[in-house]
């Protein structure tokens, strides 16, 4: 009996009931949330919590616990994103049920970024002297677009686009004085999680870029943003990457704009001089 059933077939109190509907009905921001931090946001006493779970016949709220995680965890799957998909396509266009995605995707962005922690990503770019890039797989394309960017403003920017780039990471004695920009999309990776506890201990400053809400990465990282990516399953929307890289070229171009104006002033003057063009 999957948990919604174990609902429908329970006497909840409303307010428990409102609890667990409300949990459910955002799994993303919910999942991972310890039993005192959900008490806290839904003014619930642990106590309370206890007693739900057990009426919806699990031992305690551990239990019920790994069951919400096991549910969030099959939701981001990209075969059961991709199976979903099918199933709405079969009554809706395929046009309509990509752009949904995506304008979803967008809104959620928008919701979730503060100026000031994008200013703080801005300032610590602009003040490091070496910035590394990291990403893999289809990520690849969105480091490759940031780093030409920085660099077109001056930054001495470093790709990493592989599995063991933290291999190759120690072959450049990184220092303080250096950044690191990592990029993460569906599954967390050992290897980054691991990476930047490391980094901690160096004292170098990380900021992630995340699909996940509430995942293990961010307890490491200097700075977090997060940049929804749910689609069809076939490959992750990465609109919301591509958005977000923009906003943070946008917010390092405007820390010193008269020179980075200049800079590009002068790059357009100098590729308008190669006879490469049609007139």
């Amino acid at each position: 009996m999957n948990i919604q059933e174990r609902i429908n077939n329970s006497n909840l109190p409303q307010k428990q009931l409102r609890v667990i509907q409300s949990i459910l009905n955002d799994l993303e921001s919910n999942s991972f949330l310890s039993g005192q931090e959900i008490c806290h946001k839904f003014d619930i006493s642990f106590s309370s919590l206890t007693r739900m779970a057990k009426s919806l016949d699990f031992k305690g709220f551990p239990q019920l616990k790994k069951e919400i995680e096991s549910l969030y965890k099959d939701e981001s799957s990209p075969t059961i994103q991709a199976e979903n998909f099918l199933k709405r396509t079969d009554k809706n266009s395929i046009l309509d049920a990509i752009l949904d995605d995506e304008v979803n995707n967008i809104a959620k962005l928008k919701s979730s970024l503060k100026e000031d922690d994008l200013f703080k990503v801005a300032k610590n770019i602009y003040s490091s002297k070496r910035i590394f890039i990291i990403g893999i797989g289809q990520l690849k394309p969105i480091i490759r677009k940031l780093a030409n960017n920085l660099e077109l403003l001056g930054k001495e920017v470093i790709e990493l686009d592989n599995v063991g780039f933290s291999k190759e990471f120690e072959l450049h004695n990184a220092t303080s004085s250096d950044l690191v920009i990592l990029i993460s999309v569906n599954k967390e990776l050992t290897e980054s999680f691991e990476f930047l506890n490391t980094l901690l201990t160096k004292e170098i400053t990380s900021i992630l870029l995340t699909d996940r809400k509430y995942g293990l990465l961010q307890k490491s990282a200097a700075i977090s943003l997060f940049a929804p990516s749910k689609g069809s399953g076939i490959l992750s929307n990465l609109c919301s990457y591509h958005i977000l890289t923009n906003i943070i070229e946008s917010y390092l171009f405007s820390l010193d704009e008269h020179v980075h104006l200049r800079k590009i002033k002068n790059i357009e003057k100098s590729w308008s001089s190669l006879p490469i063009f049609l007139q």
